[in-house]
C-alpha cells in the first residue's frame, strides 16, 4: 500500500520537498504495545529510515492508508517540518510547521487522496 501511494501522489515533489523512497529501502516495525502513537517515522542524518506502526490500530485498511499517506507527508517535507509547531523553513525564514502541513494536506485533498 505504501509504494501504491507514493507512486499515487508523492512523486511530484521538487525541492525543498522530497520524493519518499520506495519501502523496501525503509526498515519497519510496529510500536512498542503500550504506545499511544498511530505511527512515527524516524530520520538518520536527515534521511527517512524507519516506520513504525501501531499494530492495534492497523489492523484497519482505511485507517492504515491516512497513516501511510500521513508518513509520506512527514517524508516529503522533510525532518525539519511536522504536523505541528514551528520550525525554520529552508530558506531560513520562520514558518509554522502546521502552515506547510496545511498546504501539504489541502494538495493531497486536491489530489483526491483524502477528504476533508
Amino acid at each position: 500500500m505504501y509504494d501504491d501511494l507514493r507512486a499515487k501522489f508523492f512523486m511530484d515533489a521538487e525541492p525543498p520537498l522530497f520524493i519518499p523512497p520506495v519501502a523496501a529501502d525503509l526498515q519497519w516495525g510496529w510500536l512498542p504495545d503500550n504506545s499511544d502513537a498511530v505511527a512515527e517515522t524516524l530520520f538518520e542524518d536527515g534521511e527517512p529510515a524507519l516506520i513504525r506502526l501501531n499494530e492495534k490500530l492497523c489492523r484497519w485498511r482505511s485507517i492504515t492508508r491516512e497513516t501511510l499517506l500521513h508518513e509520506l507527508t512527514h517524508i516529503r517535507l522533510g525532518p525539519r517540518y511536522s504536523c505541528g509547531g514551528y520550525s525554520h523553513a529552508w530558506t531560513g525564514s520562520r514558518v509554522t510547521s502546521s502552515m506547510r502541513w496545511h498546504r501539504e494536506t489541502v494538495r493531497l485533498a486536491t489530489a483526491g487522496a483524502l477528504r476533508l
